[in-house]
């Protein structure tokens, strides 16, 4: 398998050796030559090679004291292996390279193939390890995604339990207001029930010119685009969000779920029109709501499935990215952990909805119905 290019540093004083090595790596890699450690010190930081590879012993300071300064400058020798080359082959100094965190070292003289497979194997590790270190930046970029979708989803839940208890079209508008504050939107509502009522997110009443509006456009289709707004009409309602972000995931959350909520607030609207002053309002959502739930489990099994693929590379691959197998378990542990509390939040939010479905049915199933009087008997 042929591997990616990679960039290799070589600091070596010997002159031959480093014409040698150059000539001979320079087809397959993109490879730096210096002959001075500390010049190589110094551009280390800047080239960000895959692999170095370090004579033992250099004329102005040796091959551990290059380790020990890479240390001083908190370089993360995660991001590139060492491979020591000495013409010594005394155990101690080995012991000691591998210390520094040296990956391999090779004793002079030495095969040119095997120099190149060394190399092309540490390059391919760390390709390796960069690969595994994006995958699991993605996913956990994925993975908070879907927690932000499974707060909002909940979020919007929230509202349709709110307004079931909602006695005034004042506190549907409360209601509405703190989701879209939630969401960092702008928003103005206009009720046409039991009497025309507007007022924006400061609740206060709206401008007359926004009231215009509201009356001019309640026509113009139950979703109303214009001048970076948005207006969302039902018959008995209508509210507007105001200076809507190009980008913003909020906002289209809010969108697609937009007539939702309209058509909540307007069957609410209704039935408070409807009833009779002394009968408690009770709005009925059982269908919105079990959609909801679905939702919230559909997030879950992404969010699961997310996390199982995360846990799992980073388990196939702890021994590139040099975790221990006491910090692997670590790893696994608080990814469970972390995957049960997402399964936990999930169950209660469907529990939630499932009690709330039930409390509302048996609220409309005990409702009074008209008393009549029994006929007389003859």
């Amino acid at each position: 398998m042929q591997l990616s290019k990679g960039k290799v540093m070589i600091v070596e004083d010997d002159l031959e050796y480093l014409a040698l090595y150059k000539e001979i790596l320079n087809t397959q890699f993109d490879v730096y030559t210096f002959t001075c450690a500390r010049e190589a010190l110094l551009a280390t930081e800047k080239l960000k090679p895959q692999t170095i590879i370090l004579d033992l012993h250099l004329p102005d300071i040796t091959g551990i004291e290059f380790c020990e300064e890479l240390h001083k400058k908190n370089l993360e020798q995660s991001k590139f292996e060492i491979i020591f080359i000495s013409g010594e082959t005394d155990i101690s100094q080995k012991l000691k390279a591998f210390e520094m965190g040296a990956a391999d070292f090779l004793a002079k003289p030495f095969e040119i193939d095997e120099l190149k497979h060394k190399i092309g194997t540490s390059i391919g590790r760390q390709l390796n390890r960069e690969q595994l270190q994006e995958s699991i930046y993605s996913n956990n970029k994925a993975y908070n995604k879907r927690i932000k979708q499974v707060s909002q989803c909940n979020q919007i839940m929230h509202f349709y339990n709110d307004i079931t208890f909602c006695s005034t079209v004042h506190g549907i508008a409360e209601a509405f207001f703190s989701l879209m504050s939630s969401f960092g939107l702008q928003t103005s509502i206009c009720f046409r029930l039991p009497k025309p009522t507007c007022l924006r997110d400061d609740r206060i009443r709206t401008a007359p010119i926004e009231e215009e509006i509201f009356e001019i456009l309640k026509h113009a289709g139950h979703i109303h685009e214009f001048s970076n707004r948005v207006l969302i009409n039902q018959d008995n309602v209508s509210f507007l969000i105001k200076h809507t972000p190009d980008n913003s995931q909020n906002f289209k959350l809010v969108k697609q779920n937009a007539c939702g909520l309209a058509e909540a607030m307007n069957a609410k609207a209704l039935e408070l029109c409807q009833q009779p002053k002394n009968e408690s309002p009770i709005c009925t959502f059982p269908q919105k709501l079990e959609a909801l739930r679905l939702e919230v489990n559909d997030y879950q099994k992404d969010t699961s499935r997310l996390l199982t693929i995360m846990m799992y590379k980073i388990t196939a691959n702890f021994q590139s990215l040099n975790i221990t197998d006491q910090q692997n378990q670590w790893l696994t542990e608080l990814t469970k952990h972390t995957l049960s509390r997402i399964d936990e939040a999930s169950q209660r939010l469907t529990s939630s909805a499932a009690s709330l479905s039930t409390e509302i049915h048996k609220t409309e199933s005990s409702q009074v119905r008209p008393f009549s009087e029994p006929k007389s008997k003859p």
